[in-house]
């Protein structure tokens, strides 16, 4: 197995890996910024393949945060690599981008909002993404 990197927008990094046994490919996002970020860990026994194509980009042990979308192996199976060499955050971050994202989202007035694996939302998107803009920002946002 062998992975591609590919900058699909400045400090954005799409990292792809085929894997042959399961005839698809898995992806990993990879954000450079104050504080790296890296979108899904892969696979345990693909964490090898993910090293080394973060390694071209940055130093891993500088990867400062790690998102997983909801919990199964292809997502987050080798967190536990990630944290044996990189000192990652214990909490969710907010930053100077959180409330500005979530208001350009809210803008788009969407009508459905949906999760990965949950329930969808039908309504009043902008609502409710600015109700959730607002909870974030009480809950973890900087006083």
């Amino acid at each position: 197995m062998n992975s591609k990197v590919n900058e699909i927008a400045p400090d954005v990094y799409r990292i792809s890996t085929f894997h042959p046994e399961y005839g698809i490919q898995f992806n990993q996002i990879l954000i450079k910024d104050d504080e790296l970020f890296l979108m899904h860990t892969g696979f345990k026994k693909m964490f090898s393949n993910t090293l080394e194509a973060v390694s071209s980009v940055i130093a891993p042990s500088s990867l400062r945060w790690i998102g997983f979308s909801h919990f199964e192996s292809d997502e987050c199976g080798a967190l536990n690599e990630w944290l044996g060499i990189a000192p990652l955050a214990k909490d969710m971050p907010y930053t100077n981008y959180t409330n500005s994202t979530l208001q350009r989202l809210a803008a788009l007035e969407p009508r459905t909002l949906a999760t990965m694996h949950g329930s969808s939302f039908r309504g009043d998107g902008r609502a409710a993404i600015v109700s959730l803009a607002e909870v974030i920002k009480e809950t973890i946002g900087k006083q």
